[in-house]
């Protein structure tokens, strides 16, 4: 009667499994389709892949990440076309793909109840839901972390070469599509050749061989990476670093919608967690998944000591690849301490209402229409020939990549004193792959007759229009504005006339 019921609630878990794989991407579907926003980041994607491959290379050499994922986007850009919806789809797609890889990593090691409990902890997780849709490199790199763990214990437990293979493939995929997520694999392939030396020697030619010859195949990039690090030391997109950000990288893994909801899913993690740290005696199991931990810690660690030592590097979206970490260690944790049915009914109960909760706030915002006005709006009022005056490159980011995609080759203004062309950093950061014509503010009296526009963004430390007047009227036209899932963002349009 026991091995029946028993039966019957490994094939209600697997159901529910299955069936949270399709919602999730019914609803990474609905919610792309509401979402018509960008923001400056996924403005600076699409018109990447609008350059050659030979191009995005080169750019990207000048950015702060490594082209593969561009390649990627570019690929499905070529195949399905470059719309937002479907530029978010090729987001959405790892996400899948690793869900079906870890369902069938779980089932076979841990069980039906521990992989739904992570499709369920995906589900709740905004930062899982949000970089699933956004139009970045992160989901990606989520993908090859996760696997690359999963790799590593398969090819402990198999002994296979298929897996050590698989093992090298994600491992190097991961250090050509995000630089934190190939620092993250890095330290935990160094607890992975530890633990082969001690308890594993006859591989460790093949251990070592793996991180040797990704070593190999990194160098040709190796160089660009240096040369990226001194010129994000000198200008990068972060300002200042406290101390305090470090509770903002721990409670990023736990937003879910709401602060209850994000409480209730953090104090949940922290109890599964109190439970391996008082657990007796560990098994091979319960070390391997909280080296995930612990190296997510010492990734943490590092970019603590860069933001301290050169100048801040180092942000909370970095950590995005790690939640597939999290996530693992809290399902199987759970699976390997806790044998009541009843509890563990109560917690997928839990679980279960926290992210359908989840859902439904995310659905809740009105993502899209305030982007269709702000199309419209700056359509209607500015032509091909016009000028877009821009103040202050480091607070106007956003501003400047969803105005040059939307604007493509348009001549662009930019009012500060750093702002010596292309030439300059801050206007390499915020040019990237985007077409534009960019000039000094001071030298637009070179175009008498040209219709101009000054954007003033919510976050300009300046928001006083004559201070950006020159020898010009500057008569206001409105307030306006669009919501994204990750950040909002709202301006006042002028334009600059000639004084008669």
């Amino acid at each position: 009667m026991k091995d029946k019921y028993t039966g019957n609630f490994h094939s209600f878990c697997n159901a529910i499994g299955i069936s949270a794989i399709a919602f999730f991407l019914f609803t990474c579907i609905y919610l792309s389709l509401i979402n018509g926003s960008l923001w400056f980041d996924e403005a600076y994607s699409l018109a990447m892949i609008d350059h050659s491959w030979n191009e995005i290379l080169e750019i990207t050499g000048r950015d702060f990440h490594p082209p593969l994922y561009y390649f990627i986007l570019k690929a499905g850009n070529n195949l399905f076309g470059n719309s937002i919806f479907t530029m978010r789809m090729i987001s959405v797609f790892p996400i899948i793909l690793l869900l079906l890889f870890v369902r069938k990593f779980l089932l076979k090691y841990f069980g039906t109840y521990t992989f739904l409990l992570f499709v369920l902890a995906f589900l709740a997780s905004s930062t899982v839901m949000l970089y699933s849709l956004e139009i970045r490199m992160y989901s990606y790199s989520l993908f090859f972390v996760t696997l690359t763990f999963i790799s590593a214990y398969n090819a402990i437990k198999t002994n296979s070469n298929e897996w050590y293979f698989s093992l090298f493939i994600f491992f190097l995929a991961t250090f050509y599509t995000q630089y934190y997520s190939g620092i993250l694999v890095g330290i935990a392939f160094i607890f992975l050749i530890g633990y082969t030396i001690r308890f594993n020697k006859k591989r460790k030619v093949t251990v070592l061989s793996i991180g040797f010859i990704s070593f190999l195949l990194y160098l040709p990039w190796l160089s660009v990476l240096l040369s990226q690090i001194a010129s994000a030391s000198d200008d990068f997109v972060l300002l200042k670093f406290q101390y305090s950000e470090i509770l903002t990288y721990i409670i990023s893994f736990f937003k879910s919608g709401t602060l209850l909801t994000t409480i209730a899913l953090f104090t949940i993690f922290s109890v599964i967690l109190w439970s391996f740290l008082i657990k007796p005696n560990k098994s091979f199991d319960d070390y391997f998944f909280f080296c995930g931990l612990l190296s997510i810690a010492i990734l943490v660690a590092f970019g603590v000591l860069l933001s301290v030592i050169i100048r801040p590097l180092f942000m909370p979206r970095y950590l995005v690849p790690a939640c597939g970490l999290v996530w693992l260690f809290f399902a199987t944790q759970t699976s390997l301490n806790f044998k009541n049915t009843t509890f563990k009914i109560a917690l997928l109960s839990v679980m279960f209402v926290i992210a359908v909760h989840h859902i439904i706030v995310l659905s809740g915002k009105p993502q899209m229409q305030g982007f269709v006005d702000f199309k419209h709006v700056l359509s209607k009022s500015i032509k091909q020939e016009d000028i877009i005056v821009i103040p202050e490159p480091e607070n106007s980011g956003l501003l400047i990549g969803v105005i040059a995609y939307l604007f493509p080759n348009h001549t662009m203004a930019i009012t500060h004193k750093k702002a010596i062309l292309k030439e300059n950093h801050i206007l390499n950061y915020h040019n990237g792959p985007f077409r534009m014509d960019i000039i000094r503010y001071s030298d637009i009296s070179k175009y008498p007759k040209v219709k101009k526009w000054l954007i003033i963004p919510y976050n300009a430390e300046n928001k006083k229009p004559d201070s950006y007047a020159l020898e010009h009227t500057v008569n206001y036209r409105g307030n306006f504005g669009w919501i994204g899932y990750i950040s909002g963002n709202q301006f006042d349009l002028y334009e600059i006339s000639p004084r008669n």
